[in-house]
């Protein structure tokens, strides 16, 4: 037994070098990964015959190896307000072959786990759902999601793999749009610490501390949409007012331009970015915005230092319009961290994010556990 678990360690160690990493001689990822020349050349045979590698100069014996991308591709799914979106990803993080199942019937459990299930369907690698709430990634359990009816201690993973008969993992949208980053943007090559920011219809972090993911006692780590940010008596969805998603979501946000400029053009997050680039006025907006989201930030960011701030939304124009002035308020919220600020990148676009970070999480899961190898 300690022999196998030893050997998947091995694997395991083998495909993420060679996922963050690129091609790499079998010489060179036994002296990184101080594994004996043998078990690495044994492990490379075993994964060249389940197409999960290949050599990248064929026909040279000493060729480096690299990842085959297009193969093995994970099947994976978004629980979006009004639809389902599922596509396949590769090992490389392409996308393919997406569809919007809309959800007619409502989104009750017992309908959306049916069509989950449906859309779907046996085969690949691995298979993942994300969706918004408080979800137990261990065993898949929703424990509560506020835009769904009767999301509540829904055993979704469980379900799942019942009727498909392999593993489902299910997690939180907003912790896979930071694991796309983590992953396949291949953040964590270059930091262990990063805090992710996401503004869309809320406001939500993640957190990864030590190459680690921050999921807390309630699984609600990042949770700061709700957190009281203002004292203008703002109503919030949830009930209370002056809510953080209240100022900086972005419908807050774009409700806030019109009351600015009533005749102006600023109906979606695209018209936002576009108007924003040149005109003073939707800058200012967005510069409040920022400095109120930097407010409750920053005492996460004095918290646990991270290496990088990522900053994500529903358009990444949004993002890149918010970058700087995020980063300015920063400045001035963190006294005494100069001159070292975090620094602030921009995610892919909420929806791509989602899809790739859940399979970011599936494949991550299949080279750990060896499942790799006997799906392939």
């Amino acid at each position: 037994m300690e022999k196998i678990e030893q050997r998947n360690r091995n694997r395991d160690a083998i495909l993420r070098a060679l996922h963050f990493e690129g091609p790499l001689q079998r010489s060179e990822l036994s002296a990184r990964l101080r594994i004996r020349k043998s078990s690495v050349t044994s492990i490379a045979a075993e994964l060249l015959r389940a197409g999960l590698v290949a050599a990248h100069q064929p026909g040279r014996p000493r060729s480096p190896l690299r990842l085959e991308p297009g193969r093995h591709p994970v099947t994976v799914a978004r629980h979006a307000r009004h639809a389902i979106h599922v596509a396949t990803v590769g090992l490389d993080g392409t996308i393919r072959d997406e569809r919007i199942l809309p959800l007619k019937g409502g989104t009750r459990p017992d309908r959306v786990i049916d069509l989950l299930a449906r859309a779907i369907g046996p085969g690949g690698l691995g298979a993942g759902v994300a969706l918004p709430g408080l979800i137990d990634p261990v065993d898949g359990t929703v424990r509560y999601s506020a835009p769904f009816e009767g999301w509540r201690d829904v055993p979704l993973a469980a379900e799942l793999a019942h009727r498909l008969r392999r593993p489902v993992r299910v997690d939180n949208d907003v912790r896979c749009q930071l694991w796309a980053s983590a992953w396949f943007d291949r953040l964590l090559r270059e930091f262990e610490n990063l805090l992710y920011v996401g503004i869309t219809d809320g406001v939500a972090c993640a957190l990864i501390v030590h190459g680690r993911r921050v999921l807390g006692g309630c699984h609600a780590a990042g949770e700061i949409g709700h957190v009281r940010a203002g004292a203008e008596g703002r109503r919030c969805a949830c009930g209370k007012t002056d809510c953080l998603e209240t100022y900086c979501s972005l419908p807050a946000i774009l409700g806030e331009m019109r009351r600015r400029k009533p005749g102006a053009a600023a109906g979606s997050p695209a018209d936002l970015a576009r108007r924003a680039a040149d005109d003073p006025a939707f800058q200012d907006v967005l510069a409040r915005a920022a400095t109120r989201l930097a407010q409750v930030i920053a005492p996460l960011m004095a918290a646990f230092d991270p290496d990088a701030v990522v900053l994500g939304s529903s358009v990444r124009e949004v993002s890149e319009q918010l970058r700087q002035p995020l980063e300015q308020a920063l400045r001035v919220e963190r006294v005494g961290i100069e001159p070292r600020c975090a620094i602030l990148r921009v995610a892919e676009p909420e929806g791509v994010a989602t899809l790739k970070g859940i399979a970011g999480l599936v494949i991550e899961d299949a080279f750990r556990t060896g499942s790799c190898i006997q799906r392939a």
